[in-house]
């Protein structure tokens, strides 16, 4: 079931997603989060567990990648976001609609989430071993 993934993509989706998440949350809209940060999530394990749930959702993406054969840059941007459109954008959707979440940590969150389907579509599609991406 996991064979054929772009683990080169997935392991260096995770490193970049994993920063761009500590740069999103922990620099660019620390000041905004309406609900801070559980003491447990900025623990090593806290981070760990995150990394582990992450390596699962990019491990997902891989995998309509590959089963959709999209392995390509475009190919894995645009399934990428599709999955983002589907998923967590109308997740987040739902979560205001009917939890009351305040519409600038919908944005946040959303707009995060984006960023992340992003990378992980453009790795996962596009970096290929022995660095020839196909358009």
């Amino acid at each position: 079931m996991l064979q054929g993934l772009n683990w080169v993509g997935v392991i260096v989706a995770l490193v970049v997603t994993q920063a761009a998440s500590w740069l999103w949350y922990g620099k660019l809209f620390a000041d905004k989060m309406s609900v801070p940060l559980s003491p447990a999530a900025k623990t090593p394990a806290g981070y760990a567990e995150g990394a582990v749930f992450s390596l699962i959702m990019l491990i997902g993406i891989a995998w309509v990648i590959r089963r959709t054969n999209r392995d390509s840059l475009v190919g894995g941007v645009v399934t990428s976001l599709f999955l983002w459109f589907v998923f967590p954008f109308m997740g987040e959707s739902l979560d205001w609609l009917y939890m009351g979440r305040s519409m600038s940590m919908v944005e946040i969150d959303a707009g995060y989430t984006f960023v992340y389907f992003l990378i992980a579509g453009a790795l996962i599609g596009g970096l290929k071993l022995g660095g020839k991406a196909a358009a």
